[in-house]
């Protein structure tokens, strides 16, 4: 009977803890639902200490960590249940994981975590989670090569009153140099619960003085609805302000500056998604109203789109698919100065949950955006740049480590500032004396996918510019990974695909890089009124018959060429067409050697996997900028330029000797020191020169080694650089 007293006690003690339990998990999902993270934290924090081995409760607790932005602690919890239930009870369990971990900056464990969500989404390629894992594989590892680089300056966070323990974003410095901001602040008990009124605890704007020191109530609208974005066009003659509206929905109201008269609100009254953040800004010559929606035919959850600024009610115009993406967003931010715009998203290669991007407007199109990178981004959210080039200030809004939350690691976003005069000075170029130092920075390498550009072509120019083909290769990363790790183990497959990805880092993504290096000191070069010959030679694997890559690299070459026509909206074009005012010019000399030179070990079967998707084949599909060279300039010098300085015979016969020719013009007083060669394979008959022409000629003779053949030529002369150097290809079958 004791015994049985005893039982009957602990069952209505069990019982009893377990109803006071759900207690907590109830009034912590209620505080969820009212959008008070930091009450349901406490709450789910008391169920914890009643039963922290629960999986629904350390969820539960997971997710109220992550709301409140406390980024490591909640990575930590997640994992506790993920790994246990991996995805069967909680699907995108993992996915908050991995996600987690990245905003920690625990890149090498999330992108492990995010192979394994992919893996888990696998039957449904065509679903966001998978998309979303494949890209964030990529995005971890830039991260991680990103984070390695020292940060050219630091932002400074703006102190007290602007900034406070809770929540301020989307600065906007006008040209007076006030500051307006938006912020959400509520009132909280000494528990730290909110005790504002759900409709009370909305953002709201707020103006600071041009010396940052006092903060008032920003209201200087046609309604009295809470407004909590704000944007001027130029001039600043009209305001437009994103607020929520009588019926309780997002809108954008535009109106004169100093009037009560409101012009336009977008959206029209039937249409009920959310549009918020409006930024002016141009697209071609056309003054438009940049915002973030949801509205349908989007490329995702929300986009950027714009309405033409003399007629708002058209229809809105989605900023393209360069942009936009699956993911979100938002933000967006017109700088006239630079014709770019800067917007956060949160799925382009980043380095936590949103960074900022920038995006060159070229014509009436948008290009694919850029990563600002540090100091501007962090593995926190880091969103709503904004810049006034009249009085050389900008801000942006971040919850990173160093934040003033009132509690967990990045509870509360805070407005940063950085200046004009701080990226001056940490974006200047190393010090070129003399044009031959340009050669430094060579090798500049830079890679294609299998027969690109322009597949199935024989044509030996294309329209396409370089930046676009990287591009498209780089979205092939995952098809790469695919192809390279089959046929092998797990663990094999995981180290195959880190390799790929490293491959495609620091060789496709580097090659970019070094582009962009070089063509900013060539600019420079050239301004000076420098004429320059940049030698840029080609070289494809060997999946194709052997002129058609002779022809390919041609193309290649064209897409570089295309990239420097089109560089910072046409800056190079005097330099090509020698009518530059300083006198500058610019010609390619242009070396397609094909698949000559490619290595043995690479294979010419295209039905082979590692034919095409191996990093050995990779590494052949290239051009590279070899060297610079001053034109003619000194009088003693002459200039001398070939027709081609390549000669492809295509597939031969050995034995049988063949005349070549190659046709230059000169320009100077032209003296050929000596002709160096292969005097087994090459003679020379002719190289005369008279009135600004001439022509190298000779017999060749083939050798009898199978296989392709590469013959080289050189002539020493009063040249820039002392020496020209011809090529002669064959294959002997």
């Amino acid at each position: 009977m004791k015994i049985a007293l005893i039982l009957v006690a602990a069952f209505f003690a069990e019982a009893a803890t377990a109803q006071r339990l759900q207690d907590w998990l109830n009034l912590g999902d209620k505080a969820m639902e009212e959008n008070d993270p930091y009450g349901a934290l406490r709450y789910y924090t008391r169920a914890m200490e009643m039963d922290s081995a629960k999986g629904e409760v350390k969820y539960k607790y997971a997710e109220a960590l992550r709301a409140n932005h406390d980024y490591a602690k909640a990575a930590y919890y997640y994992g506790e249940v993920y790994r246990r239930e991996r995805g069967r009870i909680y699907p995108q369990g993992g996915v908050w994981l991995a996600t987690m971990q990245k905003q920690a900056g625990e890149y090498a464990e999330a992108k492990q975590n995010w192979r394994r969500v992919r893996n888990q989404f696998s039957r449904d390629r065509n679903g966001y989670y998978y998309k979303k894992a494949v890209q964030e594989m990529r995005s971890t590892t830039l991260a991680m090569d990103w984070s390695k680089d020292e940060t050219p300056f630091e932002l400074e966070q703006i102190g007290e009153p602007i900034n406070s323990e809770q929540s301020e974003f989307a600065g906007y410095f006008i040209d007076d140099g006030e500051l307006i901001f938006s912020s959400l602040r509520g009132t909280f008990n000494e528990k730290g619960q909110l005790t504002s009124k759900p409709e009370k605890y909305i953002p709201r704007l707020y103006k600071a003085d041009s010396a940052l020191k006092t903060v008032e109530i920003y209201s200087e609208f046609p309604f009295s609805n809470p407004v909590f974005n704000y944007a001027s066009s130029a001039n600043e003659e009209r305001i437009a302000v994103a607020g929520i509206n009588k019926k309780g929905k997002n809108t954008i109201s535009i109106f004169e500056k100093g009037s009560k008269s409101l012009i336009y609100q977008i959206p029209a009254d039937s249409d009920t998604a959310w549009y918020s953040q409006p930024a002016y800004g141009f697209v071609g010559d056309r003054k438009v109203l940049f915002f973030s929606s949801n509205r349908p035919g989007g490329f995702g959850q929300e986009d950027i789109w714009y309405v033409f600024a003399d007629e708002p009610n058209g229809e809105p115009v989605n900023a393209g698919k360069f942009v936009n993406s699956p993911g979100s967003e938002i933000t967006p931010f017109y700088r006239g100065d630079l014709q770019k715009l800067y917007f956060a998203s949160d799925w382009h290669a980043g380095f936590g949950g949103y960074d900022i991007f920038e995006s060159d407007m070229i014509g009436s199109n948008l290009g694919f955006p850029e990563n600002l990178k540090q100091p501007f981004n962090s593995p926190a959210n880091d969103l709503y740049y904004s810049f006034n080039e009249k009085i050389g200030k900008g801000s942006i809004s971040s919850n990173r480590l160093g934040s003033k939350a009132n509690d967990g690691a990045g509870c509360c976003n805070d407005l940063w500032l950085f200046t004009e005069e701080l990226i001056q000075k940490s974006d200047t170029l190393p010090q070129i004396t003399t044009l031959e130092e340009l050669n430094d920075y060579l090798p500049v390498k830079l890679y294609f996918h299998n027969d690109e550009p322009d597949p199935r072509t024989r044509t030996e120019t294309t329209p396409q510019n370089y930046l676009d083909t990287y591009r498209n290769y780089v979205a092939l990363l995952p098809e790469y990974r695919k192809e390279y790790r089959a046929g092998l183990t797990e663990d094999e497959g995981d180290e195959a695909e880190d390799a790929m990805d490293l491959f495609f880092i620091d060789e496709i993504d580097q090659g970019v890089n070094d582009l962009e290096q070089f063509t900013k000191l060539l600019l420079v070069e050239l301004e000076k009124g420098q004429r320059v010959v940049v030698t840029v030679k080609g070289f494809a694997s060997p999946l194709a018959e052997t002129d058609y890559n002779v022809k390919l690299t041609s193309r290649r070459i064209s897409s570089l060429e295309n990239y420097l026509k089109s560089y910072k909206r046409g800056i190079f074009l005097p330099y090509f067409q020698a009518s530059a005012e300083a006198g500058g010019t610019l010609d390619i000399n242009k070396i397609p050697f094909g698949e000559y030179v490619a290595s043995a070990v690479v294979s010419d079967n295209p039905n082979e996997r590692n034919a095409i998707y191996s990093i050995a084949a990779a590494q052949e599909r290239k051009i590279e900028i070899v060297s610079v060279q001053r034109a003619q300039n000194d009088t003693s010098l002459a200039e001398i330029r070939f027709n081609s300085e390549i000669q492809d015979f295509g597939t031969i016969t050995a034995g049988y000797s063949i005349p070549f020719s190659f046709a230059f013009s000169c320009v100077g007083n032209l003296t050929i020191d000596s002709i160096r060669t292969n005097p087994m394979e090459i003679t020379i008959l002719d190289q005369s020169y008279e009135n600004g022409s001439g022509r190298i000629a000779g017999i060749l003779h083939p050798s009898h080694s199978r296989g392709k053949q590469n013959n080289v030529i050189l002539i020493f002369a009063n040249i820039p650089g002392q020496s020209r150097e011809l090529n002669i290809t064959y294959e002997i079958e």
